[in-house]
């Protein structure tokens, strides 16, 4: 995968991994299990031996234009809210999994919007 400008500084980013599970106690996120994935006739499908754990305490989901897995919030115990936080105190959406397919720009506008209702829920000591 090619990096463009806006990707270099910052946390590294790894292309072409499969989310496995989110780890955490408590409620709170710290980490994820990941495995790397080959492509074989258009299907991500693991590779044998590469699987890990990447430590984090947020996890953005970016999916592009795949659609909501419908049972993702259910598993997550949350229910969509009034806003971009959903009924999880901590758990936001916005493009896609908020207000369905649309429009990359007004993804992208929506996340921007959800940004700042992270950013102001974690000023208030909230995480």
């Amino acid at each position: 995968q090619e990096e463009a400008a806006a990707h270099l500084g910052g946390d590294p980013r790894e292309f072409g991994v499969s989310t496995v599970a989110f780890t955490g106690t408590g409620g709170h996120l710290d980490g994820l299990d990941v495995v790397t994935v080959e492509w074989q006739d258009r299907k991500p499908v693991p590779a044998a031996g590469t699987e890990r754990h990447l430590p984090a305490d947020l996890v953005l989901l970016a999916m592009g234009f795949v659609g909501s897995e419908t049972g993702l919030l259910e598993r997550l115990g949350a229910g969509k809210g009034s806003s971009y936080e959903t009924t999880r105190p901590g758990v936001f959406l916005c493009g896609d999994m908020r207000t369905g397919q649309s429009l990359v720009l007004k993804a992208m506008e929506d996340g921007l919007s959800a940004a700042r209702a992270v950013d102001a829920r974690l000023r208030k000591g909230g995480a």
